[in-house]
């Protein structure tokens, strides 16, 4: 009936099903509107309704009305009047499909939100709107994934930092109490040290003799350090006479080569002697 038809079709129990319409409508309606023309689709009202256990009468989404006949899942046959159709027209379509007669049924519009499930049209993926669609979705997955795994990255490094601080804060209380325990081994090793040197032979006696002997201008003995029968000690003294030190310090019957200098510190001299076995 068109000199460039367009056409859609479906075989349904060995019978094709198939719609016409005006190819040249298509092509200026989709121009008119700037529209990709392979993606303009010319989709039959038929693939909007569902099968029914009778015959069923539809309102057009344009214009008029179409009946359709189902056997179960087939389509057997539809029809359009311009209007709605009599009782007379209507028997006479049901008569002509072999149908009982029947009282025309109210018309209903299709469901143009759903396909129905015996057609097997389906939109092209890849038409420009259809992948246009995809990409959006795409990238809104995308954004939600790499949102999710920024946000875990977020948490995850939070709760490492959290434990590192912990980690930090038990060594820094252990490291303070290896402090604590090193100075006082320090402190018990000065002693024992001190001890050690007391403990020499005669330590105290001798000690006591030189603090005896000193003359009355000597102060404090600051150090005192004896090994291998070598004596070493500094006195405070703010005015010293080295040679009364020397010459109190020779007397001792248990010093020999004693020797005195004044060190670069104010008010201290120090004493250097042999000490006898």
């Amino acid at each position: 009936p068109f000199s460039t038809p367009g056409f859609w079709y479906v075989v349904q129990a060995g019978v094709a099903r198939i719609w016409v319409w005006d190819e040249t409508s298509r092509l200026k309606a989709a121009a008119a509107l700037d529209f990709p023309v392979d993606d303009f689709l010319v989709i039959p009202e038929s693939c909007f309704t569902s099968a029914t256990d009778r015959p069923a009468l539809w309102e057009s989404l344009g214009a008029g009305y179409f009946a359709q006949v189902w056997d179960g899942d087939s389509l057997l046959s539809d029809t359009w009047w311009p209007v709605l159709p009599g009782a007379a027209e209507w028997r006479g379509f049901l008569r002509g499909m072999g149908q009982p007669a029947s009282d025309i049924p109210a018309p209903v519009k299709p469901d143009t939100l759903t396909l129905a499930s015996w057609t097997p049209l389906r939109l092209n993926p890849w038409a420009s709107r259809s992948l246009e669609k995809l990409i959006w979705q795409a990238s809104a997955l995308l954004f939600v994934f790499l949102l999710g795994f920024q946000a875990t990255g977020s948490v995850r490094l939070y709760l490492s930092e959290r434990q590192l601080a912990a980690e930090i804060a038990e060594m820094s209380q252990a490291h303070l109490a290896t402090i604590q325990v090193r100075d006082q081994a320090h402190a018990l090793r000065d002693k024992a040290r001190q001890l050690r040197l007391l403990k020499a032979p005669d330590q105290l006696e001798l000690m006591n003799q030189i603090a005896t002997a000193l003359p009355s201008s000597a102060g404090d003995l600051m150090v005192w350090q004896y090994q291998d029968g070598t004596l070493e000690f500094v006195v405070a003294d703010n005015a010293p006479d080295l040679e009364t030190y020397v010459r109190v310090l020779q007397a001792l019957p248990d010093l020999s080569g004693v020797s005195v200098e004044p060190l670069d510190r104010a008010g201290q001299i120090r004493v250097r002697a042999g000490v006898s076995p």
